[in-house]
């Protein structure tokens, strides 16, 4: 017998006891707060959002005074995804270069 999409999908999802779901809330948060920091900081692709996981996204950036300045604005970028995201979804930024 052949199993519709739905059920199959549903099967997936229910086996990765919903792992699917939050790697699916982790990818909108990161598109978020790509989104927050080209809002604030204009850097193009030196400054990206790469992972979220447990309320800290991390974000990666080519040099060292885009990650200074991300540190600076941090609290700015948290309260624009939080207000687009549901208030306490994200805590902190984790910056790397």
């Amino acid at each position: 017998m052949i199993d519709s999409l739905k059920n199959l999908l549903n099967r997936k999802i229910r086996a990765t006891g919903g792992g699917l779901g939050e790697r699916i809330k982790a990818s909108v948060v990161v598109s978020i707060i790509d989104a927050a920091i080209a809002g604030i900081h204009a850097t193009g692709a030196a400054v990206k959002a790469r992972t979220f996981r447990d309320g800290i996204v991390t974000v990666s950036c080519e040099a060292a005074v885009d990650a200074q300045e991300i540190r600076l604005k941090e609290s700015e970028i948290i309260a624009e995804a939080n207000r687009r995201l549901g208030s306490g979804t994200v805590k902190k930024l984790r910056v790397t270069c």
